[in-house]
């Protein structure tokens, strides 16, 4: 069978299958670093693990869903974090700044 897989693609079968393993690493290591990146839960409002459209309060800067955070300081111009209790002054959406 390796023969034939070599006859197949020019290459040595075990050539072969170390490349298919690099690339599965290379994957799994762009989702790994993926992972990281996403925001970690949960919103100190709605209590869901994964945070849906995550902004940060400012000046404490503890994530929360956007609706969240959003009908909360519509509804009541000195909110305040539940988390520490700061009034939130102002929000932004969260972005990761990835170095190229």
């Amino acid at each position: 069978q390796d023969l034939q897989e070599e006859e197949q693609t020019g290459q040595p079968a075990e050539k072969q299958k170390m490349g298919d393993s690099s690339s599965s690493s290379r994957s799994s290591s762009m989702h790994r670093a993926a992972d990281l990146l996403r925001p970690v839960g949960p919103c100190p409002i709605c209590g869901r693990q994964e945070v849906l459209v995550p902004f940060v309060a400012y000046p404490c800067r503890h994530l929360f869903c956007y609706y969240c955070l959003r009908s909360h300081t519509e509804a009541d111009q000195a909110f305040c974090c539940p988390v520490d209790g700061v009034r939130v002054v102002a929000m932004q959406r969260y972005t990761v700044h990835v170095p190229s």
